[in-house]
């Protein structure tokens, strides 16, 4: 739409800004100041528009953005591409003081994933779903410990004619959803081998798996 038809139809005394569009699935290149440039605090604002502390609702475009792991000098250390997507996160000012001084800690695994631990310990996971409250059980321990790029990969489909596709587990990050996965295909290779009498060697990927999670705590989650 040409830009004097645009004044046609909303009046003279109207402002016009242009603004490129902004690719969301691209990302954004990290950098390495503390600053946050105005196009990445704009892909931030579009990705995250609330806070995203746990049961928070606030929606601002004024809202504190905050680095998850906080911003470390590079003169004194401090990594390359500290300011980038999976490192920053929305907070009103008086959640972000409760993270940097109130006992709260968060980690993002992933990018729009964050995990808090409150000061009495109980885990939370807070998501484009939602906040789901873990608590504070060991397979709650074990999501929030569990590295974001986890070295095993899904289990092998054609080596077990059982399914590993767990239902109902989409709010959960996805490189949790697939360790639970692994641990419910080991635990059917085993029912298997317990109904035939067999032998047969309980395998993922072509080695023997020993689950990561703690196969007591996904047990006392079933449902």
């Amino acid at each position: 739409m040409l830009l004097h038809r645009l004044r046609s139809l909303l009046g003279e005394h109207c402002t016009i800004n242009l603004k490129p569009v902004i690719d969301l699935p691209a990302g954004h290149t990290p950098i390495d100041s503390y600053e946050i440039p105005a196009r990445l605090r704009e892909q931030l604002q579009l990705r995250y528009p609330s806070d995203v502390f746990p049961y928070a609702a606030a929606v601002s475009r004024r809202i504190d953005l905050d680095h998850t792991i906080p911003y470390l000098r590079p003169d004194r250390g401090g990594p390359p591409g500290q300011t980038r997507i999976g490192n920053l996160g929305p907070h009103t000012r008086h959640h972000h003081r409760l993270k940097t001084f109130g006992g709260w800690q968060v980690r993002q695994p992933e990018p729009g994933t964050w995990l808090w631990r409150s000061p009495h310990h109980r885990i939370y996971l807070v998501n484009p779903s939602g906040a789901h409250p873990l608590g504070n059980t060991e397979f709650a321990e074990a999501i929030c410990a569990r590295p974001a790029h986890p070295t095993c990969s899904r289990p092998d489909p054609t080596r077990n004619s059982h399914s590993c596709k767990v239902q109902g587990l989409d709010w959960l990050p996805g490189y949790v959803r697939d360790e639970v996965e692994v641990l419910v295909h080991v635990e059917q290779c085993r029912a298997s081998e317990f109904r035939t009498g067999g032998d047969q060697e309980i395998c993922h990927g072509g080695r023997p798996v020993k689950p990561s999670l703690g196969e007591q705590s996904l047990h006392g989650h079933r449902t």
